[in-house]
């Protein structure tokens, strides 16, 4: 959930970070599909965020991109066959 700064102040326990400064944490979200990674992102970049221009396509086992929200937070949707992540 994106919240503006002042609705999020309601629920965190301590000031805000800069994210814009450092990166406080890289949120891996696990797809179902290469096509929904690439729909996330798509979604991402048009609400908002940015493409972080990193791709790891390592064919048939793994895919993942990147984008930051617009207060750069880091995520990075991915799929991975399901044979590889057992």
């Amino acid at each position: 959930m994106i919240l503006s700064h002042p609705f999020f102040e309601g629920f965190a326990p301590r000031p805000i970070a800069d994210s814009t400064k450092s990166t406080g944490a890289i949120y891996a979200i696990s797809c179902e599909t290469r096509d929904a990674v690439d729909a996330m992102m798509a979604a991402a970049v048009a609400n908002g965020g940015h493409d972080n221009d990193k791709v790891q396509d390592m064919e048939a086992f793994m895919y993942n991109r990147s984008f930051s929200d617009p207060d750069d937070h880091v995520f990075e949707p991915m799929w991975m066959t399901p044979d590889a992540a057992n």
